[in-house]
């Protein structure tokens, strides 16, 4: 697969975006059907990004795009196999654009990305990634979305922390957030999903040890408890109880009409709900489920934060 070179300075500049997002995608390179991969210079290193683009996107009108993010030791490919995005791009006719990290995981806070990652503008490089993306194909401006897995939901939550950029909401799946605590850079939706069972999210939180690192999670009903204060929704959430064993609790009265979700999926481990499981063993990573269709559940979420 021949690899199409982009180069970007670090940081990335507000003027920087603005010109890489004002090149007529109608004279610029077109994004190439089915799956792809680019590779960005950026902060002087080598980077690289997958995409699927549908048929869809050959009829020239604006689509959405949805960034996805992948777990520790990951890849970019992965990161659109696990939630089948491929057959969910063709039937919604959406982008998608999946950023390859530098170590074995992005810089999400954590510290178990590696010495690879300390220290690298992995916001930059995503906001990169979308500017880059806009000079390909014709973006819907207001319908660009992030979702990530594992630690690539833990970027996402770094993102949408530091981040003011156009996304307009977000979806983490499976952990929590490790920077130090602040005022979101704007306030956006939030879906949360946690498999019960997940031991590297234990649902009391806990110590878990990624190589060389061990991190003290906290209980996923607490990294959702955070964002409701720091979204300024309601205090108690709605709770509903679904079909096969899926808890639902949603938080109203958010800033700026937003919306805080949170599903836990009973006797699930560290996978994506009806998705590709993650192949590791059972006993090291819990049990998988397709109880529910997580992506489905995640495109119902951001489609609904149209209007």
């Amino acid at each position: 697969m021949k690899m199409k070179p982009v180069s970007f300075n670090l940081p990335i500049t507000t003027a920087v975006l603005m010109t890489a997002a004002s090149v007529n995608a109608a004279d610029a390179p077109k994004l190439k059907f089915g799956e792809d991969k680019t590779e960005l210079i950026f902060g002087g290193l080598s980077r690289n990004y997958m995409t699927y683009a549908p048929n869809a996107c050959l009829s020239g009108r604006p689509l959405p795009l949805i960034i996805s993010l992948h777990g520790t030791g990951g890849t970019a490919a992965s990161a659109i196999d696990m939630g089948h995005f491929q057959k969910w791009a063709e039937l919604e006719g959406f982008i998608v654009a999946a950023p390859q990290s530098l170590g074995q995981a992005f810089n999400d806070g954590s510290g178990r990305g590696g010495a690879a990652a300390e220290d690298v503008d992995d916001v930059g490089f995503i906001r990169a990634v979308i500017a880059d993306v806009k000079t390909k194909a014709r973006i819907d401006e207001k319908r660009i979305y992030m979702v990530g897995f594992s630690s690539g939901g833990a970027m996402a939550q770094r993102f949408a922390l530091e981040s003011d950029s156009e996304v307009a909401a977000f979806a983490a799946l499976s952990d929590a957030f490790y920077i130090p605590d602040r005022k979101p850079a704007a306030i956006r939706p939030l879906l949360l999903m946690w498999g019960t069972a997940d031991p590297l999210n234990p649902i009391r939180g806990g110590k878990v040890r990624y190589g060389r690192v061990t991190l003290d999670k906290p209980a996923p009903m607490t990294t959702a408890e955070g964002w409701a204060k720091k979204m300024g929704c309601s205090a108690s959430p709605e709770q509903h109880q679904l079909p096969n064993g899926v808890a639902h609790y949603i938080w109203s009265g958010c800033q700026g009409n937003a919306r805080l979700e949170l599903y836990f999926i009973d006797g699930m481990g560290h996978h994506w709900a009806g998705g590709k499981p993650v192949p590791y063993p059972a006993s090291v990573i819990g049990k998988y489920s397709n109880a529910v269709d997580a992506t489905k559940i995640i495109l119902d979420f951001f489609e609904s934060k149209l209007c």
